[in-house]
């Protein structure tokens, strides 16, 4: 009975947040938007992030002193929350022998802020990636899948883009957000 009541608690417990991630998803958009320094983003979620990734290193690169962006705050970490988080779980399956770090990479491509969040030996096929930023698509057991498509819906409300490539070595998430300007 009591092994029931725990099935049924564990079901509840994942259908309230599968309820509050669409709530989130549904109601996220607003963007309150600031002028922000990304690279001072970059180092605040990846301090926040620590505890996380503290098995898996995560290598901040930064190109540039200052890149400066109209956005969001909240939501941009937010964007950098998913994709480090979902970089450093594809990583942690990796067997003990192959490399385990992930890297946030940031620079100024022309008029874009660019943001690379590259996990090594994680391959994710042409059909698993026309389907990653659909909601509710998930490899991850107990996942809601709807991250990805958050983490879309906010890189798209700040005119910006997100393309992930795969291959055996290496895959990159891509998101390319416009620079600050004063007409933003």
């Amino acid at each position: 009975m009591e092994d029931t009541f725990d099935k049924m608690q564990s079901q509840i417990d994942r259908l309230t947040e599968t309820i509050s991630s669409i709530m989130k998803f549904s109601q996220s958009s607003t963007v309150s938007r600031e002028r922000i320094n990304l690279n001072q983003i970059a180092q605040d979620v990846l301090l926040w992030m620590r505890p996380l990734s503290k098995y898996i290193p995560v290598d901040l690169i930064i190109d540039s002193n200052e890149i400066i962006l109209s956005v969001d705050r909240i939501q941009i970490s937010q964007v950098l929350v998913n994709l480090l988080k979902n970089a450093i779980e594809a990583t942690e399956l990796l067997p003990s022998d192959q490399q385990k770090n992930v890297e946030l990479k940031i620079f100024i491509n022309g008029n874009e802020a660019v943001c690379e969040v590259t996990n090594y030996h994680s391959y994710i096929s042409p059909n698993d990636i026309s389907e990653l930023f659909h909601p509710f698509v998930s490899s991850k057991k107990g996942n809601t899948g709807i991250g990805l498509s958050i983490v879309k819906q906010i890189v798209e409300m700040h005119q910006g883009s997100i393309d992930v490539k795969s291959d055996q070595e290496k895959t990159v998430f891509t998101v390319k957000l416009p620079l600050y300007s004063q007409s933003n």
